[in-house]
């Protein structure tokens, strides 16, 4: 137990322990191409958009009215930010497609594998959850479910379902009863899932096919929705196919490892787990932080796609609210903890674009889409633009987001999603983003205040 509670190691002891330096995420030059290639082509499009839709262009004349000139800037700001992650992702992702994700296991050789779920107040689903994990076709696994210290009948149903139970005396957090069970667990493959997620049948024998290469420690599954109805389920079921069949496997297109393991279905070598001490408690995305710990011990961080979990969804604003701000709190604290790697070259495009992109597009870049639009109307005010300028504002930033969903949709066409439920449901994904805004800026704010840390 001790190796898995442990403070983790720094990068002397990882030497002496491995017997070999952190690995050194360099960066491929057509990834570095496509970079500029995105970055250019949405530049252009960005300024075409702003000299033909704003009323007085890029250079008004002298005659405009003041701040026109500002007004200009910050559209075309706001059409390249955009349109720029769409056109890189998407093409990172052809990368992706071009190539094998993982070499074949040979089956003499596959590991046991130890799943853990830890549960607290989960008796309304952890029975549904245990038969599908009962129900996986891999051949040699255990199931151990972690009571983190539950006040409903949630170990009852557990033991119901015959799989062994470790109780906590206490609720102690997601990470300390994970730990317990990595403590208690047989296998050489840790791989975890939350209570409320119902794994696909084949999800172990996929989520362990990336490990036939040595330098992969841990390995990342692909999480979907739970049977996905009405409004708000639908816009999730969007963002969540979005961000996993799209961002991650452009992630891996762009030589870089997964950047977050996701909670629903991880999977790491217990060898790997023990030299980083175990998952921490230090942050509200144990899981982000365990991620980046392991990429800094110089093991890749794979993707299987093919390894399916579906998860529960909030299904009221409310509900969204309190989850979205845990992980956005979650998340800065992550990168906070990790700054360091922010500025270390030795993990290539990893440090130099995925890292960034997760703190300034996905804080920053996200907000400002909320605040930008109040700004642009602001200058409008003060350049005098009248009804006709605001008019043509509006159909402006129209134009702009109805290119921006139809590259969501082509990525998501490209990434094998061809609903036509889909393709529509990407023009209303605009209520979503402003609320993810507002989310993220309370964020910020609550841990530029100090505000407690707790789930």
């Amino acid at each position: 137990m001790a190796a898995i509670i442990a403070e983790p190691c720094d990068q002397t002891d990882r030497l002496i322990r491995t017997g070999h330096p952190p690995r050194n995420f360099g960066v491929n030059r057509a990834v570095l191409a496509a970079l500029g290639v995105c970055f250019g082509a949405a530049a252009f499009v960005g300024l075409a958009l702003a000299e033909a839709l704003t009323p007085f262009g890029l250079v008004p004349p002298p005659s405009a009215p003041p701040l026109s000139g500002v007004f200009a800037g910050l559209f075309a700001f706001y059409a390249f930010s955009a349109l720029c992650p769409a056109l890189l992702y998407m093409a990172w992702s052809g990368f992706r497609r071009d190539r094998p994700l993982y070499s074949a296991v040979d089956d003499q050789k596959l590991p046991r594998i130890s799943l853990i779920i830890p549960a607290y107040n989960e008796e309304a689903c952890i029975a549904e959850t245990l038969e599908a994990a009962k129900s996986q076709d891999y051949p040699d696994y255990e199931i151990l479910v972690v009571d983190d210290g539950s006040q409903d009948r949630t170990r009852d149903r557990a033991e119901a379902a015959g799989v062994r139970v470790l109780s906590l005396s206490r609720n102690r957090g997601k990470a300390e009863a994970l730990n317990a069970g990595v403590a208690e667990a047989q296998g050489e493959l840790i791989v975890t899932t939350d209570a409320d997620t119902a794994l696909a049948s084949d999800a172990l024998s996929q989520i362990v096919k990336p490990l036939a290469d040595p330098k992969t420690g841990a390995v990342a599954g692909r999480v979907g929705l739970l049977s996905p109805k009405g409004f708000l389920h639908s816009l999730q079921d969007l963002e969540y196919a979005y961000g996993q069949q799209v961002i991650k496997t452009a992630q891996a297109g762009s030589d870089c490892p997964i950047a977050i393991l996701p909670g629903p279905l991880l999977a790491v070598r217990r060898a790997v787990l023990e030299q980083i001490g175990g998952f921490r408690a230090r942050t509200l995305t144990e899981d982000f932080d365990a991620t980046l710990e392991i990429i800094q011990a110089g093991h890749h961080v794979a993707y299987a796609p093919e390894a399916l979990a579906l998860t529960d969804a909030p299904g009221t604003w409310v509900d969204l609210h309190r989850q979205r701000l845990r992980w956005a709190r979650g998340m800065l604290q992550t990168l906070m903890i990790h700054r360091g790697m922010w500025s270390s070259a030795r993990y290539g495009l990893f440090s130099l674009f995925w890292l960034p992109t997760y703190l300034i597009g996905g804080f920053f870049m996200l907000a400002l889409d909320l605040v930008l639009l109040a700004v642009i109307a602001a200058l409008g005010l003060a350049a005098g633009l009248g009804a006709v300028g605001f008019a043509q504002i509006l159909i402006s930033i129209l134009l702009i987001e109805l290119l921006a969903s139809g590259l969501m949709a082509l990525a998501l066409a490209l990434a094998g999603q061809r609903s036509p439920r889909f393709l529509v449901w990407c023009g209303l994904l605009k209520p979503m983003k402003l609320f993810l805004a507002f989310v993220r800026l309370q964020a910020l704010y609550s841990e530029l205040r100090g505000g407690r840390r707790a789930w």
